[in-house]
Formats: structure tokens, sequence, C-alpha cells
């Protein structure tokens, strides 16, 4: 974050003992002083006091990514507000990470991780943990308990992004998932978060970047089966368990995805039953060298120049997760 410094905080030597904590954050490069004030900050007894790593919070500011402290508080003697607080409350704030609250920390942050190592997000791979971590929300349902678990342990301004999957099984299903996030995201509205245009994290997986050979021997016929789907059909289908079957003529369960399916092949459909099992988010770890931008850029494209009700693949979508994370930084 950028932080600002009000002049009566400056002005009040009782407080400068207390300053003097904030300054760590400079010289970590974990925040940086906000160089639009620079002018009016210059003259003070205090800033002149620890005015090499001051400067060079300055310097640093001034060439810093765009993406990072776009968020901004203010020290004041006492606490107005959660971007308006007292040395104190500012040192407590400052002292917090990002929290990207996911449903499984797990797999979720295979995902998340393998596509920072994809994009060349070094920065927010060498500050996981450090600067922003993963924290689990523990079911889709629980979204609203978990950040306000993380509200009331937050002093002054809350750093919260929630990422989730869609769970939607077709183009344009608008699922519990989705109206869950939605709905409290935008009564609270403090909270960004980014809901996955693909089914699930799984479904951003670049299944043929990896190769069939690094498949198990069950999952080798649900590999060409995959990859001969469209886009769309990839993108929405159960990775973990895919199709269920039907027990008298061992035929694939579609229910309400019949109309995305109806042209694949009922051998093809066969062979899609069972998925490729629930451990397949190991893959973003295990296989993390073969997932490359152009990989996951490719896949989060569309085969085809028309929508299908509005679904709308993006090649940027993930760049612009991981802008959103490094925003709060």
């Amino acid at each position: 974050m950028k932080v600002n410094f009000s002049q009566e905080v400056l002005n009040d030597k009782s407080t400068w003992r207390k300053l003097d904590r904030i300054v760590y954050f400079f010289e970590d490069k974990t925040h940086i002083i906000d160089i639009d004030v620079w002018n009016e900050l210059i003259d003070s007894q205090w800033i002149k006091s620890n005015k090499e790593i001051i400067e060079k919070s300055y310097v640093e500011s001034e060439w810093q990514s765009k993406k990072r402290h776009s968020l901004m508080i203010t020290i004041t003697k006492t606490t107005y507000s959660d971007k308006k607080l007292s040395p104190d409350d500012a040192y407590k704030c400052l002292s917090k990470p990002v929290y990207v609250v996911v449903e499984n920390a797990t797999s979720d942050g295979f995902f998340l991780d393998a596509m920072i190592t994809a994009f060349k997000r070094s920065d927010l791979e060498k500050d996981k943990d450090k600067l922003w971590q993963y924290y689990q929300m523990g079911g889709k349902g629980e979204v609203e308990k978990c950040v306000e678990m993380i509200r009331k342990r937050t002093t002054g301004l809350m750093r919260v992004i929630i990422i989730t999957d869609s769970d939607c099984k077709y183009p344009g299903e608008i699922s519990e998932t989705i109206k869950k996030v939605k709905d409290y995201c935008d009564k609270v509205k403090d909270i960004p978060y980014k809901i996955l245009l693909k089914r699930e994290v799984e479904n951003y997986l670049p299944i043929e970047s990896i190769g069939k050979e690094q498949f198990e021997v069950e999952h080798k016929k649900t590999f060409d089966a995959f990859i001969s789907l469209t886009h769309e059909q990839k993108d929405f289908f159960d990775m973990k368990e895919g199709f269920k079957k039907k027990k008298k003529n061992n035929k694939a369960i579609l229910g309400v995805q019949s109309e995305l399916y109806k042209d694949v092949h009922e051998d093809t459909l066969k062979n899609l039953c069972g998925g490729f099992g629930n451990n397949i988010a190991k893959m973003f770890n295990t296989h993390i060298d073969k997932i490359t931008e152009d990989s996951i850029r490719q896949i989060c494209s569309s085969d085809s120049k028309d929508s299908n009700n509005g679904y709308y693949p993006d090649p940027d979508e993930i760049p612009e997760i991981l802008d959103m994370i490094e925003g709060l930084i």
C-alpha cells in the first residue's frame, strides 16, 4: 500500500517513536510512501530523522509497477476510518497480508501458483506468504462467513479478494455459487471478486500441452475423448468426475448438459464417464514446467466467433486475475 502522513501526526513529537515502526515497512519494501504528498512532508523533522530510508522509498515509489500500491492509508493522530488510522492501528493494518480467498487452498493454490509461473509474475511468487496468502473458505456456501471472520480480525483497510469456480454446467447458467458470491460482494461493496469463466480451475489445465503419456492407463481413453470436444464443451466438462453412467445400458447421463453435448458421439461420451479423477488438480503442480502463457491463452480463447448465451472466453482472464491480486499489495 501507499502510506501518507498527516501534518498533525508529524508535528506531534509524542507520536514519533510509534512512527519509527512504520519505517520498517519502507525499508523492507513492503509498502511505500505516497509521492504525491512528498513536498508537503519533506521539511518534517521526523522525516528528516529517517531521511535515507524514506528517500529510498520515495524513489522506489516512482518506478514501482502501477499494478501495486493502488490502495492508500493516511496516518493520523487518532483513527477516523479504515483509511485514516492512528500510528498503532496503521502498524497493525500494514502488518497484515492480502488474503486470496479460495474454496480449497490446495487445488486452487496449485492452479494459481501455476498461473503465476506461466505469466512470469516473479514478484507475486517471491512475495507469497509474506505479502499475500491463500485463505480457505471451507466450502462454496461459506464465502460470507469466511470474509466476515477476516473482517472482525482486521484493523483498518481490509485487503481481500475472492476467486472462485463458476460451477456452471453450460454456457449462460447462473449457478448457486455465482449467486452467493455476487450477492454478497455486491452488498458489502468493498470486496473485489473474480468468478472464473470456466466451470472449475481444472478446466484451465492445458491437457494437450501436458501430453497423453502423462496420464495413467485408465485415463488415456478419457484424454482422447476430451481433446475431441469443442472449446465450450471442454470448458464445462466435469474434469474430476466426468459423466455418470446409466446402470441399464451404460450410456452417459447428461442431464442439463444434453444440449451442449448433443453432437458428441455416444462412444466418446462413454469414455468421458468418470473423468480424470479427483487428483487432477495436482497436475498444475507436477507439470508446472509444461504450463505456459501461450498454452493458457490458447485454452482461454474460443474456437467460435459466435458467443453461446453470452459466454465469451477471454485470453486475458488469468493476467487480469493476477493484476487484481497485485493491486491489493
